[in-house]
């Protein structure tokens, strides 16, 4: 099984984990683009031949949500889980 980005007008529309191997047939319109291993790739990226994928730039709140998220580590999340209440 690997994962395979739907491409619609040069950007990443879903992705999906399929076997290569059973019948699939991709949205009409569509092109289907095996993601490598260890690369990351989703909804809104861009993808060229030459490029491969490329990610999609967030609006400002997003992009700081996002890097909240990506800079937290497991203790900040267990602190975070027993601030909101869902301690034992």
């Amino acid at each position: 099984m690997a994962g395979y980005a739907i491409i619609e007008n040069s950007i990443v529309v879903n992705t999906v984990v399929w076997d290569s191997d059973s019948t699939w047939i991709a949205p009409i319109g569509s092109t289907v683009v095996l993601i490598p291993y260890g690369i990351v790739a989703g909804i809104g990226y861009s993808y060229d031949v030459t490029n491969g994928f490329t990610a999609a730039s967030l609006p400002q709140n997003q992009s700081m949500i996002a890097n909240f998220f990506l800079n937290l580590r497991p203790i900040n999340l267990l602190k975070i889980y027993v601030f909101i209440g869902f301690s034992k």
